[in-house]
């Protein structure tokens, strides 16, 4: 929107960004048309790069099946051939977790046009970069961080050796900063969230405690329902779809998923609701 009008205040041009997704959803305009426009608005324009980032949380935050192809089909309408032999150079990056790509290639057309894609995949991180993942936002907003905080983080990530790990620095930085002292995360924060190995533990115990008694013995029900035993290997998470589950403890799950304790998608081709840790 701000590139088709650019001196609107910022309340109209939330506005008409509203107006403009209610057409998109409803496949009253193409989003191609509006990338053409707002090029033709903008001569000296270098490029226009549309990104696209969490491609998965589609699947993850949107139960409406109809409408994830819908927004799938919008950004395929960038990619044919005469729109990118345009004069200007316009790219769209789609960024995705490794372990969503299958929900994104089991919708046929966007796993065709996935196949003459550029992919670039991304591994774990090692300790240095981890250690510049943790201090330089910081250091960018001017907030300090104690010294030997970062080396205890890094230390009790495992970062040599654990995989997966980067969710939980991820959440232990978010419950730090809110507990920050005079621009400083600190020691004594950390302690209390109980470091990177069971800040996710410990949130995650304080939200059921606030849950009704009854509401804590559907919400055990559920979660345990969430989870497939190993036998001889470890435990792991499993997806139930909502036909699985009680029709009466389906609806914790939206507030579990507020409080990012579960996630919810759509299995295909069913189309049918599910829920995962």
């Amino acid at each position: 929107v701000s590139l088709l009008e650019p001196g609107m205040t910022e309340i109209d041009r939330l506005i008409e960004s509203r107006k403009l997704a209610d057409q998109f959803r409803a496949n009253g305009i193409r989003l191609n048309d509006v990338l053409l426009r707002a090029l033709e608005k903008n001569p000296n324009a270098e490029a226009l790069v549309i990104v696209v980032d969490q491609f998965e949380e589609l699947y993850t935050h949107n139960p409406d099946r109809d409408s994830t192809k819908i927004f799938i089909d919008q950004l395929l309408t960038v990619i044919p051939r005469s729109l990118q032999n345009q004069q200007k150079n316009m790219r769209l990056v789609v960024s995705c977790r490794a372990d969503f790509i299958g929900y994104a290639l089991a919708y046929r057309p966007f796993a065709d046009a996935l196949q003459e894609a550029e992919r670039i995949l991304v591994g774990p991180m090692n300790r240095e970069e981890l250690r510049q993942a943790i201090e330089k936002p910081a250091a960018k907003l001017g907030v300090g961080i104690a010294d030997g905080l970062t080396e205890r983080m890094l230390t009790d990530a495992d970062v040599d050796r654990s995989i997966g790990n980067l969710p939980l620095v991820e959440f232990a930085l978010t419950l730090l900063w809110d507990r920050q002292k005079k621009s400083t995360l600190t020691h004594a924060a950390y302690d209390e969230i109980g470091g990177v190995d069971h800040a996710l533990a410990l949130y995650a115990e304080q939200e059921y405690q606030q849950l009704p008694d009854d509401d804590k013995k559907r919400a055990q029900r559920l979660l345990l329902k969430l989870v497939r035993p190993g036998v001889g290997t470890g435990d792991t998470r499993r997806i139930a779809r909502r036909a699985d589950l009680p029709a009466e403890d389906w609806d914790l799950v939206p507030r579990l998923a507020s409080d990012r304790l579960v996630g919810i998608g759509v299995d295909d081709p069913s189309g049918d609701e599910t829920v995962e840790i």
